[in-house]
């Protein structure tokens, strides 16, 4: 009996033993020499991978598992079937169950009855590498992007089922996300993408997940869904210039930083032409920028420039802006500008680029429409087309003269001589068309009487200073005179107001009459300014040296032309300061206070004189022929 027990004894050890060896070499992996993977349902499976035992640590790591769950769970949905072949020469197969979308799974082993334990996620990355992740807008027509392996192993590790549908605003994305490796099994599904909650959900068979927060800044934070999410929640500010009526600008450069849902600051410089066509503006429309009171800028500078050339800039904040009243080709940048501190997701400048064409009627224009003797008129012809000409004729002492070019316009100087009598006369400009013209303006200038001084003298001279006085001896004077001012320059030189040359009391005022012992009475051609010998006399206006040089009858004499028939004379000069060719600036230095000529005591005899006739100095002081 007792070799009967021991024999008994032995044998159920040996059952024991096969059991338990059973076990641990099909259910623990023991004694594997290959292990291969490969789904069933296909006929070239689609994974198959055959390693030897060395080479598939993680495969046979799935043996090991002894994280046990009661069933499998509902979302484990593909099959495979892992195979592994034993130095005992036997094959065993296990079936594994997975969930693509969120890369678990679980593996079927049991000797009795069926068991399941999970799968580690390096097993499962092994199992379902994710060598190719992309994305691709829902019924757009661009193309997938990729998208980084490890943001996809982050995205799938943070998934949490959330159950029914989320709830989100009109602006959500949807994508496609496909996932593909060596196991040629391609997993897709959707993303929804909310751009104003900035919230991110996954959308499978079974429903719906959550995607974490930390995850989500980094979805959208790739390029091809922050372009998305930039255009609705970080829109540039919409500006438009308006003069008039809202123009289309004809491009728009913007310098601009974002700022993602990463915390990551994007600057990035984008210049858009809209091939708008150049548009007709009428001067004196107020120039405005459109924008909502969300959108104002902080700051908000107009640059204007005209025919190419920068002329000027305004602050259109807090200043009034019009159409300037121009002809040519007009061009305005508007550059608002939105800072960090207003702006802190999106902020920058943006500069909007206008160009329109201005085109004029051409239009007259007199200055003066009252006068008095020794007054000088402006007449002006603006917006002129190249090529056209125009003169005038008036009935003031029958004068008759062409328009001269002057900055962009074309204009005229008439003279009131001193004879003038009070009363309506006409001026009428004429468009020249070759030998003929026609009538373009006519104008009724009325002249006032004038407020000319009569005055008696009892002067003795010397036989000396009276023979400088002499007609006789003065000839050569007037000749050397006349060719000094037979020739001026065609546009004007003229800078602004005249400026008196010398300062002093006034002496004889112009064109005053004066009668010398009782006879010979003659009005005075200009305006007598005392002053000291040496005394320093400057240049009423701009202009150059026509004449600089003694004379019997004035002495030391210089004449500087202002262009278009206009002239300055400066008598009795001790010195001077200047020679004929020079050019002089207002207020240059031209000589010194003298009494030389026929002269009585040092002073200074300034007179002008247009078209030969003698005009008011202090008149030219006070006023500006074209005002601005």
């Amino acid at each position: 009996m007792k070799k009967i027990a021991f024999a008994l004894f032995l044998l159920i050890l040996l059952c024991a033993m096969v059991v338990v060896g059973f076990y641990y070499v099909t259910q623990r992996g023991v004694l594997a020499k290959e292990v291969s993977l490969y789904n069933p349902e296909e006929s070239t499976p689609a994974i198959s991978k055959i390693l030897k035992i060395n080479e598939s640590n993680l495969l046979l790591d799935t043996l090991k598992s002894t994280d046990k769950i009661q069933t499998i769970p509902p979302r484990f949905h593909l099959r495979l079937i892992l195979q592994v072949k034993y130095r005992i020469d036997i094959t065993k197969t296990y079936p594994i169950y997975i969930n693509p979308y969120t890369g678990e799974g679980c593996i079927e082993k049991g000797l009795l009855n069926k068991s399941y334990y999970t799968l580690s996620k390096e097993t499962m990355d092994y199992i379902l590498p994710a060598n190719n992740v992309s994305l691709l807008e829902e019924g757009s027509n661009s193309t997938s992007f990729l998208v980084d392996t490890e943001l996809y192993s982050a995205l799938k590790d943070s998934l949490e089922y959330f159950g029914g549908e989320p709830e989100l605003s009109d602006n959500t994305t949807t994508y496609n996300l496909s996932i593909s490796g060596d196991s040629g099994i391609l997993v897709q599904y959707k993303l929804l993408v909310d751009m104003e909650t900035q919230k991110a959900y996954a959308h499978m068979f079974n429903g719906y997940y959550s995607i974490s927060d930390t995850v989500s800044k980094v979805l959208f934070s790739l390029e091809n869904i922050y372009n998305n999410y930039k255009e609705v929640m970080q829109p540039y500010p919409n500006i438009l210039l308006s003069p008039g009526n809202v123009k289309t600008p004809t491009s728009i450069t913007r310098y601009w930083t974002r700022i993602n849902p990463a915390g990551e600051a994007l600057a990035e410089e984008t210049t858009e032409s809209t091939g708008a066509v150049i548009e007709s503006l009428v001067p004196g429309q107020k120039i405005t920028a459109n924008y909502t009171p969300e959108q104002k800028p902080d700051g908000l500078i107009l640059y204007e420039e005209r025919d190419g050339e920068a002329f000027t800039e305004y602050d259109l904040l807090n200043e009034d802006v019009f159409i300037p009243e121009f002809e040519g080709t007009l061009n305005y940048i508007l550059k608002a500008i939105y800072e960090h501190s207003t702006y802190p997701d999106s902020y920058g400048t943006i500069s909007l680029n206008y160009s329109f064409t201005i085109n004029l009627p051409t239009a007259a224009t007199v200055y003066y429409k009252e006068a008095r003797p020794g007054d000088v008129l402006a007449f002006s012809v603006d917006y002129s087309d190249p090529g056209e000409s125009f003169s005038l004729e008036s009935n003031i002492g029958t004068f008759k003269s062409d328009f001269r070019p002057y900055g962009d316009s074309l204009i005229m100087y008439m003279p009131i001589n001193w004879w003038t009598a009070p009363k309506d006369y006409s001026a009428t400009i004429y468009k020249n068309n070759g030998e003929t013209k026609e009538v373009f303006a006519e104008y009724t200038i009325t002249v006032l009487p004038d407020d000319f001084v009569t005055v008696y003298q009892q002067l003795v001279v010397s036989d000396e200073l009276a023979k400088k006085a002499d007609p006789v001896n003065t000839a050569n004077d007037y000749v050397l005179v006349r060719e000094a001012k037979s020739h001026s320059n065609e546009t004007s030189y003229l800078d602004g107001l005249f400026i008196m040359p010398l300062t002093g009391d006034f002496g004889t005022s112009y064109a005053q009459t004066r009668y010398i012992n009782g006879e010979n009475p003659y009005r005075h051609s200009g305006l007598d300014i005392d002053g000291d010998t040496g005394d320093p006399i400057i240049a009423d206006n701009r202009g150059k040296i026509v004449f600089a040089g003694a004379l019997v009858r004035t002495g030391n004499t210089v004449i500087i032309d202002h262009g278009m028939e206009l002239f300055s004379s400066f008598l009795h000069m001790s010195e001077l300061g200047v020679s004929v060719g020079d050019f002089v600036e207002k207020g240059d230095l031209i000589g010194k206070v003298g009494s030389t000529g026929f002269s009585t005591g040092p002073h200074l005899h300034w007179s002008i004189t247009l078209h030969g006739n003698y005009m008011s100095p202090l008149w030219l002081v006070e006023n500006e022929i074209v005002p601005d």
